[in-house]
Protein backbone atom coordinates (compact mmCIF):
# COMPACT_ATOMS: atom_id res chain seq x y z
CA UNK A 1 0.00 0.00 0.00
CA UNK A 2 2.76 2.44 0.95
CA UNK A 3 4.70 1.80 -2.24
CA UNK A 4 1.56 2.41 -4.32
CA UNK A 5 0.88 5.67 -2.43
CA UNK A 6 4.47 6.80 -2.96
CA UNK A 7 4.23 6.13 -6.70
CA UNK A 8 0.88 7.93 -6.96
CA UNK A 9 2.23 11.00 -5.18
CA UNK A 10 5.47 11.26 -7.15
CA UNK A 11 4.24 10.27 -10.59
CA UNK A 12 4.12 12.85 -13.35
CA UNK A 13 1.88 10.65 -15.51
CA UNK A 14 -1.40 9.02 -14.60
CA UNK A 15 -0.88 6.33 -12.01
CA UNK A 16 -2.06 3.43 -14.17
CA UNK A 17 0.26 4.38 -17.05
CA UNK A 18 3.27 4.80 -14.79
CA UNK A 19 2.80 1.99 -12.22
CA UNK A 20 5.94 -0.12 -11.94
CA UNK A 21 4.61 -3.69 -11.68
CA UNK A 22 8.02 -5.20 -10.92
CA UNK A 23 8.54 -2.76 -8.06
CA UNK A 24 5.01 -3.43 -6.81
CA UNK A 25 5.69 -7.16 -6.83
CA UNK A 26 9.00 -6.56 -5.06
CA UNK A 27 7.26 -4.70 -2.24
CA UNK A 28 4.53 -7.37 -2.00
CA UNK A 29 7.21 -10.03 -1.71
CA UNK A 30 9.07 -7.83 0.78
CA UNK A 31 6.00 -7.70 3.02
CA UNK A 32 5.39 -11.45 2.86
CA UNK A 33 8.97 -12.70 3.09
CA UNK A 34 10.80 -10.00 5.05
CA UNK A 35 8.77 -7.35 6.83
CA UNK A 36 5.98 -9.54 8.24
CA UNK A 37 8.18 -12.26 9.73
CA UNK A 38 10.80 -9.76 10.92
CA UNK A 39 8.21 -7.73 12.86
CA UNK A 40 6.55 -10.80 14.39
CA UNK A 41 9.82 -12.33 15.58
CA UNK A 42 11.29 -9.01 16.71
CA UNK A 43 8.18 -8.05 18.69
CA UNK A 44 8.01 -11.50 20.32
CA UNK A 45 11.71 -11.32 21.24
CA UNK A 46 11.41 -7.80 22.63
CA UNK A 47 8.33 -8.80 24.64
CA UNK A 48 10.20 -11.73 26.17
CA UNK A 49 13.16 -9.48 27.07
CA UNK A 50 11.23 -6.34 28.08
CA UNK A 51 7.63 -7.25 28.90
CA UNK A 52 5.02 -4.56 28.32
CA UNK A 53 2.06 -6.75 29.24
CA UNK A 54 0.88 -8.14 32.56
CA UNK A 55 2.33 -7.42 35.99
CA UNK A 56 5.86 -7.02 34.65
CA UNK A 57 4.85 -4.50 31.99
CA UNK A 58 6.18 -0.99 32.32
CA UNK A 59 6.29 2.32 30.56
CA UNK A 60 10.07 2.01 30.30
CA UNK A 61 9.69 -1.34 28.49
CA UNK A 62 7.34 0.30 25.98
CA UNK A 63 9.87 3.08 25.36
CA UNK A 64 12.61 0.48 24.88
CA UNK A 65 10.40 -1.33 22.33
CA UNK A 66 9.85 1.90 20.38
CA UNK A 67 13.54 2.75 20.21
CA UNK A 68 14.68 -0.80 19.43
CA UNK A 69 12.10 -0.94 16.64
CA UNK A 70 12.98 2.48 15.24
CA UNK A 71 16.75 2.24 15.41
CA UNK A 72 17.70 -1.44 15.31
CA UNK A 73 14.87 -3.35 13.62
CA UNK A 74 14.17 -0.64 11.02
CA UNK A 75 17.86 -0.20 10.16
CA UNK A 76 18.25 -3.96 9.71
CA UNK A 77 15.01 -4.12 7.72
CA UNK A 78 16.18 -1.37 5.35
CA UNK A 79 19.45 -3.18 4.67
CA UNK A 80 17.74 -6.52 4.01
CA UNK A 81 15.06 -4.78 1.96
CA UNK A 82 17.69 -3.21 -0.32
CA UNK A 83 19.08 -6.69 -0.97
CA UNK A 84 15.68 -8.28 -1.62
CA UNK A 85 14.47 -5.44 -3.84
CA UNK A 86 17.71 -5.46 -5.85
CA UNK A 87 17.28 -9.19 -6.44
CA UNK A 88 13.66 -8.88 -7.56
CA UNK A 89 14.27 -5.76 -9.64
CA UNK A 90 17.28 -7.34 -11.36
CA UNK A 91 19.80 -4.87 -9.95
CA UNK A 92 22.03 -7.22 -7.93
CA UNK A 93 25.04 -6.19 -10.01
CA UNK A 94 24.49 -2.59 -8.82
CA UNK A 95 23.75 -3.48 -5.17
CA UNK A 96 27.03 -2.16 -3.74
CA UNK A 97 26.59 1.15 -5.57
CA UNK A 98 22.91 1.36 -4.58
CA UNK A 99 23.75 0.75 -0.93
CA UNK A 100 26.57 3.29 -1.03
CA UNK A 101 24.38 5.96 -2.65
CA UNK A 102 21.10 5.37 -0.85
CA UNK A 103 21.43 3.34 2.36
CA UNK A 104 22.38 6.07 4.85
CA UNK A 105 20.06 8.68 3.38
CA UNK A 106 17.23 6.13 3.60
CA UNK A 107 18.15 5.23 7.19
CA UNK A 108 18.27 8.93 8.15
CA UNK A 109 14.88 9.51 6.50
CA UNK A 110 13.58 6.50 8.42
CA UNK A 111 14.87 7.88 11.71
CA UNK A 112 13.40 11.33 11.05
CA UNK A 113 10.03 9.81 10.14
CA UNK A 114 10.17 7.53 13.17
CA UNK A 115 10.81 10.47 15.50
CA UNK A 116 7.56 12.05 14.36
CA UNK A 117 5.71 8.75 14.90
CA UNK A 118 7.09 7.97 18.40
CA UNK A 119 3.92 8.98 20.31
CA UNK A 120 1.73 6.71 18.16
CA UNK A 121 4.25 3.88 18.37
CA UNK A 122 4.40 4.24 22.14
CA UNK A 123 0.62 3.82 22.34
CA UNK A 124 0.87 0.67 20.20
CA UNK A 125 3.59 -0.87 22.36
CA UNK A 126 2.04 0.18 25.66
CA UNK A 127 -1.62 -0.63 25.09
CA UNK A 128 -1.88 -3.23 22.33
CA UNK A 129 -1.30 -6.90 23.02
CA UNK A 130 1.52 -8.53 21.08
CA UNK A 131 -1.04 -10.15 18.80
CA UNK A 132 -2.42 -6.77 17.68
CA UNK A 133 0.87 -4.90 17.84
CA UNK A 134 2.02 -5.94 14.37
CA UNK A 135 -1.31 -4.80 12.92
CA UNK A 136 -1.05 -1.44 14.70
CA UNK A 137 2.54 -0.95 13.62
CA UNK A 138 1.64 -1.92 10.05
CA UNK A 139 -0.85 0.93 9.97
CA UNK A 140 1.89 3.32 11.12
CA UNK A 141 4.29 1.74 8.63
CA UNK A 142 2.16 2.92 5.70
CA UNK A 143 3.51 6.42 6.39
CA UNK A 144 6.99 5.20 7.28
CA UNK A 145 7.26 2.90 4.24
CA UNK A 146 6.15 5.66 1.85
CA UNK A 147 9.05 7.83 3.00
CA UNK A 148 11.54 4.94 2.96
CA UNK A 149 10.37 3.82 -0.49
CA UNK A 150 10.88 7.30 -1.89
CA UNK A 151 14.42 7.60 -0.51
CA UNK A 152 15.35 4.01 -1.39
CA UNK A 153 14.39 4.46 -5.04
CA UNK A 154 15.20 8.07 -5.77
CA UNK A 155 18.83 7.30 -6.64
CA UNK A 156 17.97 4.22 -8.71
CA UNK A 157 16.22 6.16 -11.44
CA UNK A 158 18.63 6.38 -14.32
CA UNK A 159 18.49 9.02 -16.97
CA UNK A 160 17.83 7.49 -20.34
CA UNK A 161 17.98 9.63 -23.37
CA UNK A 162 15.74 8.49 -26.17
CA UNK A 163 15.49 10.32 -29.46
CA UNK A 164 12.11 11.83 -30.20
CA UNK A 165 10.66 11.26 -33.68
CA UNK A 166 12.21 13.62 -36.19
CA UNK A 167 15.36 14.28 -34.15
CA UNK A 168 18.82 12.99 -34.80
CA UNK A 169 20.58 10.42 -32.64
CA UNK A 170 21.48 13.06 -30.06
CA UNK A 171 18.54 13.41 -27.71
CA UNK A 172 17.56 16.83 -26.57
CA UNK A 173 17.04 17.55 -22.87
CA UNK A 174 13.29 17.40 -23.49
CA UNK A 175 13.62 13.84 -24.74
CA UNK A 176 15.28 12.70 -21.51
CA UNK A 177 13.10 10.32 -19.51
CA UNK A 178 13.38 8.69 -16.14
CA UNK A 179 13.35 4.94 -16.11
CA UNK A 180 13.20 2.91 -12.89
Amino acid sequence: VAQVLEEMIHSNKSFLQNYDKRRGFAFLLDGIVLSGPLLHYAFDLMESMFPTEGEDGSILASIIHVFLTDYLVDTTYIFLSFILLAMVEGEVHDLKKILKQNYWSTVKASWCTSISLVPIEFVCFRYLSVGYRVLGMNMIDIIWQSVVSFFAHRGRNKLHQEPVDGENDKASPTATTLVG
